[in-house]
């Protein structure tokens, strides 16, 4: 089934003193799943931050990934 508009969904969870977010998108194009871990001692909101860079720095890197092989591929 292919969706006609992008679909995220945020999971976010407390468990042994430590905080568990993850996000699901859903594109026309691609699904990917982000999971992480953020350590005890943080409030939600102090562990939706720190996910939220740890997911935006992991998307970088995979866009340059992607860009190298892509040129490589061209070469």
């Amino acid at each position: 089934m292919k969706l006609k508009q992008p679909m995220n969904t945020l999971s976010v969870w407390h468990s042994g003193g430590e905080w568990f977010v993850n996000v699901v998108e859903d594109s026309p194009d691609e699904q990917r799943f982000f999971a992480t871990r953020v350590s005890a001692g943080r409030s939600e909101i102090s562990a939706l931050r720190a996910a939220s860079r740890r997911f935006g720095r992991l998307q970088r890197d995979l866009d340059r990934r992607v860009a190298k092989l892509a040129s490589e591929e061209k070469s």
